[in-house]
């Protein structure tokens, strides 16, 4: 890879990644429609250290609150006890099925679902999808935001795995299953990016793991 690859690939991820379309597929295309061919799963996870520092650092006060209504439940022995140590529960529940499903799936994800076909379909899919679930939300009408709850967290946990396959965004993939919840749309996007932490973070510690670097100009 080249230097001016890894700039249009990083400029392709930070335009992509924090609006509901799917960055991982961007860079898939992207790179294609130049000649470059696929840069690879690895290089996709990687290029995500930038999204997953700015998520950190946008929500690090929502990160501090939620740690510490994490431990605060726990010393208690009240885990849902109060707000801050639910919602942190919330966040681990959201979490849970991503990881299932990435270690069940983890060679399709870096091998068959990165066809351009697959990219192409899951784009228009999610597309389509969101604006479903966004007439279904205004039609249905959307609960208060103290509604919220664990069968919340494991439905939109579940619709995060959406995003495995390259085309599908994150965040819209959640975002998404939040309005089907009938999440308001501040409090779904909120959750969204917070969740996306422990994914992000796992998904590139086993790219560091499996080829012993967290750069792509060194792969």
């Amino acid at each position: 890879m080249t230097i001016i690859e890894a700039i249009v690939l990083g400029l392709v991820q930070g335009l992509t990644e924090f609006i509901p379309i799917s960055s991982t597929g961007h860079l898939k295309l992207v790179p294609e429609l130049l000649g470059w061919g696929d840069p690879g799963a690895a290089i996709s996870a990687v290029i995500q250290f930038g999204t997953i520092l700015a998520v950190i650092i946008y929500f690090f006060r929502d990160i501090v609150r939620l740690t510490v209504g994490f431990f605060r439940g726990l010393v208690a022995r009240a885990p849902f006890g109060d707000p801050d140590s639910r919602e942190a529960w919330y966040v681990i529940f959201a979490t849970i099925p991503i990881v299932i499903v990435g270690v069940l799936l983890k060679d399709a994800i870096e091998g068959v679902f990165r066809s351009t076909w697959i990219v192409t379909f899951q784009l228009v899919f999610i597309a389509i999808l969101m604006q479903v679930a966004e007439a279904y939300a205004h039609r249905t009408g959307f609960r208060a935001r103290g509604d919220f709850n664990a069968k919340d967290a494991w439905i939109i946990g579940a619709g995060q795995c959406i995003a495995l396959i390259p085309g599908s965004s994150r965040s819209g993939s959640t975002i998404m299953t939040a309005l089907f919840r009938r999440v308001p749309h501040d409090y779904a996007a909120r959750f969204s990016f917070v969740m996306s932490i422990p994914a992000i973070t796992a998904a590139r510690a086993r790219i560091q793991a499996k080829f012993g670097t967290g750069w792509p100009l060194e792969m």
